[in-house]
C-alpha cells in the first residue's frame, strides 16, 4: 500500500474537484454553476481545510486516516458502553483496524470519512447502554 499513490478518479474526482472550488472562494458548483444535486458535506470540510493548507493529495490522505482513526475510537467506545466488555471494545478497534475496506480506501479521499465520522460521533454521544 505504502506504494499506491491513487489520483482520484470518478467520484473522488468530483469531490475533490469541488473541494478546489469552494477553497477557491467559487462555492458548491457543479460546471461552474451553483448546484445543490450532491451532498456539500464532505467537498466542504475538503475545501476548508484546502483553504487552510492549499489543495494537496497528502492534505486529504490524512484528514481521512485521522477521520478513520475516530471512527475506530468512537466504535470502541460504543462497543465498550453497549456490550460493557472490554473484550467486545478491543475486538471492535483490531476488526475496524485491520480488516475490511476502510485501510484501503479512507487514503483516497472519499466521502465516505466524514459522514462514518459523524454518524459515530452521535452515537457515541448517545451515553451508555440502559440496564436491563
Amino acid at each position: 500500500m505504502a506504494t499506491h499513490d491513487p489520483y482520484p478518479a470518478a467520484d473522488y474526482k468530483w469531490y475533490w474537484n469541488a473541494a478546489q472550488s469552494i477553497a477557491a472562494g467559487h462555492g458548491f458548483t457543479a460546471q461552474g454553476l451553483p448546484t445543490a444535486r450532491w451532498p456539500v458535506g464532505y467537498p466542504a470540510f475538503l475545501g476548508g481545510l484546502f483553504a487552510l493548507t492549499r489543495p494537496s493529495l497528502v492534505v486529504g490522505r490524512v484528514a481521512n486516516i485521522e477521520l478513520a482513526l475516530g471512527i475506530i475510537l468512537l466504535a470502541t467506545v460504543l462497543a465498550r458502553r453497549m456490550l460493557a466488555s472490554e473484550r467486545a471494545a478491543r475486538l471492535t478497534a483490531f476488526i475496524l483496524a485491520f480488516f475490511g475496506s476502510p485501510r484501503f480506501h479512507f487514503p483516497l479521499i472519499p466521502f465516505f470519512a466524514i459522514y462514518a465520522a459523524a454518524a459515530a460521533t452521535g452515537i457515541g454521544r448517545a451515553g451508555p447502554a440502559p440496564e436491563a
